[in-house]
C-alpha cells in the first residue's frame, strides 16, 4: 500500500490529497512511526475542516481520536451526531455516537458517555443491527468498571461477549476486544491485582484504545514491579508528536511514578502544569492522588493533604 501511495505522485485535488494522506497516516501508525502518523492525520483534519463536507468531516472526527485532540474530537463528533439526528440518519448516528462516547469518556463526562452508549445499543437492536451494539456495550463495560459496579460490570461483559460470539463485528472486532480487555484490567487494578491487569493491558493492539489505556498500563506495571520503560517510551513519542496537553501530563505523571525524591516532585508539578491546559478532570485527580501519595511516603503529610 505504501508503494502504491508513493507511486500515485502529487495531486492538486483536495479530496485525493485527503485520501492519500489518510492512507499514509494509518500506514505510519502500523509501522510504528507515530510522529509522521500524527502529522499526516492532523493535516487531514485541517483539510477536512476547509472542505466542510459531511464525509470528510466524519473521517476527521474519527482521526481526532487518533491524534489525541480532545477539543476537535468533541466538537466534530457532537456536530455529526446532531446532524444525523436532524436528518433521521440512524446508521450515521450509530457510528457517530460510538465516537462521541470516546470523547466524552476522556474529558470526564461519564454520565453523558453512558447515555450516548446506551442510546447506540438501543438503536442497534431496534434497527436489527446487533453487531453495531458491540462497541457501545464495550464502552458501557468500561464505565461500569470505573464506577466499581461489580454486578453491572459482570453483566456487561457477558453481553459484550455474547454479541462478539454470535455476530461478525468486522472492523469493530479489535476495538471491542481491546475495550473489554481494558475494562477487565481496570477491574483487576481496583481489586489490587496489578500483575493480572498488566497481562491484559499488554495485549491491547488498537492504537486509540491502547493510547487511552496507557496510564493504566504504566501505573499497573509500577504497582506490579514490572518494567514500564517501553510503554513510557511509546507514550512519550506520542506526546511529543501530538503536543496534546493531556499526553504531556501523562508522561510527566509517569516519570514521577518512576522517580524518587525531588525529581519525582518536579515531575508531578510538571504534570499538574500540563493539566491546566487539558480538559481531563479525572486524570488531573489521578495525578494529584499519585503526588499526594508520594508526599505522604516522604513523610510530608501536611503537603500531601491538599492533593
Amino acid at each position: 500500500l505504501a508503494r502504491i501511495g508513493v507511486g500515485l505522485g502529487p495531486t492538486d485535488n483536495a479530496h485525493d490529497r485527503l485520501s492519500a494522506d489518510q492512507l499514509a497516516g494509518f500506514l505510519r501508525f502500523l509501522d510504528g512511526d507515530v510522529a509522521s502518523a500524527v502529522r499526516l492525520l492532523k493535516g487531514t483534519i485541517d483539510l477536512a475542516a476547509r472542505l466542510d463536507e459531511p464525509g470528510p468531516l466524519a473521517l476527521a472526527a474519527h482521526h481526532a481520536l487518533y491524534v489525541g485532540d480532545d477539543d476537535v474530537a468533541t466538537r466534530l463528533n457532537s456536530q455529526i451526531v446532531a446532524r444525523a439526528r436532524a436528518a433521521g440518519a440512524v446508521t450515521d448516528l450509530l457510528f457517530s455516537l460510538s465516537r462521541l462516547v470516546q470523547a466524552e469518556l476522556v474529558t470526564g463526562r461519564w454520565t453523558a458517555a453512558a447515555a450516548s452508549a446506551a442510546e447506540a445499543v438501543r438503536l442497534a437492536r431496534e434497527t436489527g443491527r446487533p453487531e453495531l451494539a458491540a462497541l457501545p456495550m464495550a464502552w458501557l463495560t468500561l464505565i461500569a468498571a470505573w464506577h466499581g459496579e461489580e454486578d453491572v460490570f459482570d453483566a456487561r461483559v457477558v453481553e459484550a461477549d455474547e454479541i462478539a460470539a454470535t455476530h461478525s463485528l468486522g472492523i469493530f472486532q479489535l476495538a471491542v476486544q481491546d475495550v473489554v480487555r481494558w475494562a477487565r484490567a481496570v477491574q483487576k487494578i481496583a481489586t489490587a491485582r496489578p500483575a493480572s491487569a498488566v497481562a491484559l493491558l499488554e495485549q491491547l493492539d488498537h492504537p486509540v484504545v491502547a493510547g487511552m489505556a496507557s496510564l493504566d498500563r504504566i501505573e499497573a506495571a509500577v504497582q506490579a514491579g514490572r518494567d514500564a520503560q517501553r510503554s513510557l517510551e511509546l507514550l512519550e513519542a506520542f506526546a511529543n508528536a501530538s503536543a496534546a496537553p493531556w499526553a504531556l501530563a501523562r508522561v510527566a505523571h509517569c516519570h514521577g511514578l518512576l522517580s524518587e525524591g525531588q525529581v519525582a516532585l518536579a515531575r508531578f508539578e510538571d504534570a499538574l502544569d500540563h493539566h491546566q491546559r487539558a480538559h481531563r478532570p479525572f486524570e488531573q485527580a489521578r495525578t494529584r492522588l499519585a503526588y499526594g501519595a508520594h508526599l505522604r511516603r516522604a513523610r510530608r503529610r501536611v503537603d500531601a493533604r491538599g492533593h
